[in-house]
């Protein structure tokens, strides 16, 4: 399996914006006829009997009318309206299994599990083994009867329409039904569930209403117990991706070098991996290149094209920077562009696939090493999380051995982008086309070996006192 080398550096800060934490529910003692967004950007909320309230905008809210009903407000606008499910929202008052808090720490329901599957058109995100413990705590884990229970998250966009996810039923307990077991919101809203033939899976229907939020389905059942509450038999985290108003992301692959063709296959491969996670990328052809074009690149004179190695702080050689400025130089150049270099023109790796800093616009492709459209898009799209949105490696970040999961960010054949992506790729924060340091002379000898700078700063990491 061909690496792709990259750059791995932590530029979160004042890049990522949105936590993804809802606003508290806003309930009124009104039955709501109709909820709208004034001119100052306030949402009003009208009664049937003319009553009225004035809620502070520019904020993802859910609206519980006096007859259950929950009537959401996403940031960017979107206003949708539920019907309120059987016993109201999920609560201390109302619910076993929720701390003082209002949190859901466990699943109490016996003789019924609800377990959620990878489904959907957008991304199904389920905690992976083999990662590390620091990795797991990014994932909600509920005790259930002495088992853990692991959270799944599901992504939620409308740029290819709404979504759907299903989970597996099993009944051990002839009392109850598929009927008797609800699907609801945290805040109380159904969800429309419809079952197969034999109850014994189901299939829910998923709805974009929040700008970026996550919000939290769960299954429940009457308590045995105590009939006036209810039991909690299952879960999923759904995220709510940032409206279909995200603009297309323009990329242009650039082939250099005799024969190199960019078929339709690998720009469509690579837009459906980001299709997935509510991305729209608008990936071109630029004009080819023949590399004698881009005159002094070969500095060495191997007619090899010297890449950069793995280390966390590396950034494009002398060579590849002859390339970038190539581009620069160009009428069709545009700083509004991510351009990509695809090429076969020998590296001096032979385990390298792919290269494309942090929050950089240039990368490179190399078809030495990616030799099939496949290998190419996964590469492409690999690198394109690294430069477009400082996406960084996930066994590095979270301490967990390479090719452990089916990640994107792994190196290996994956191509699912987790719930920790989509947050950085969608926080209001991020800036598209915002290029970390690419100039002309960015490629410095300072003298530090980075390399013993990183080692030191990990092995460092969290002591009060450190030797220099």
């Amino acid at each position: 399996i061909h690496s792709i080398v990259d750059v791995d550096v932590d530029i979160s800060d004042g890049i990522n914006g949105d936590d993804g934490i809802k606003a508290d529910l806003v309930e009124v003692d009104f039955v709501i006829d109709e909820v709208k967004i004034d001119a100052n950007g306030a949402i009003v909320v009208t009664g049937t009997n003319g009553e009225e309230a004035i809620i502070p905008g520019d904020d993802d809210i859910s609206i519980k009318s006096a007859n259950g009903d929950v009537w959401s407000v996403g940031e960017d606008g979107t206003i949708t309206k539920e019907e309120g499910a059987e016993g109201g929202a999920v609560a201390e008052n109302t619910t076993n299994g929720i701390d003082n808090k209002g949190n859901v720490n466990s699943i109490t329901a016996t003789g019924v599990t609800v377990v959620f599957q990878e489904s959907g058109d957008y991304y199904f995100d389920a905690l992976p083994g083999n990662t590390s413990t620091t990795f797991e705590k990014e994932y909600k884990i509920l005790e259930a009867n002495g088992t853990k229970y692991k959270v799944p998250y599901k992504a939620v966009s409308d740029i290819e329409g709404e979504d759907f996810v299903t989970a597996k039923v099993v009944i051990n307990d002839t009392s109850i039904s598929k009927e008797d077991i609800i699907f609801k919101t945290k805040e109380g809203a159904k969800v429309e569930a419809n079952w197969n033939n034999n109850s014994t899976e189901v299939t829910l229907k998923l709805k974009r209403k929040f700008d970026y939020v996550d919000e939290e389905i769960f299954a429940v059942v009457k308590s045995k117990e105590d009939n006036e509450k209810y039991d909690i038999a299952g879960s999923l985290i759904t995220t709510h991706l940032a409206s279909k108003e995200l603009e297309a992301i323009n990329v242009t692959l650039i082939p250099v070098g005799d024969g190199v063709v960019i078929s339709d296959a690998l720009k469509e491969k690579t837009a459906e991996i980001y299709s997935k996670a509510g991305v729209r990328l608008n990936i071109q052809t630029g004009q080819s290149i023949l590399p004698d074009e881009v005159y002094g690149w070969d500095k060495d004179g191997n007619k090899r094209l010297k890449v950069g190695d793995s280390s966390i702080l590396s950034h494009y050689t002398d060579e590849q920077l002859m390339f970038n400025n190539y581009v620069k130089q160009q009428e069709y150049y545009t700083d509004k562009t991510y351009y990509v270099f695809v090429t076969n023109i020998s590296i001096t790796s032979t385990n390298v696939s792919g290269f494309m800093p942090l929050k950089r616009q240039f990368g490179f492709v190399f078809t030495q090493n990616a030799t099939t459209v496949t290998k190419q898009s996964r590469t492409l799209a690999h690198e394109l999380g690294h430069g477009i949105f400082g996406l960084e490696h996930t066994w590095d970040e979270y301490q967990f051995g390479q090719g452990a999961t089916n990640f994107l960010m792994d190196y290996g054949s994956g191509t699912v982008l987790n719930h920790l992506d989509w947050k950085k790729m969608h926080a209001p924060g991020v800036q598209l086309y915002w290029f970390q340091g690419d100039k002309d002379g960015e490629y410095i000898h300072t003298g530090i070996d980075y390399n013993a700078l990183v080692s030191w700063l990990k092995a460092n990491k969290g002591k009060k006192e450190v030797e220099y």
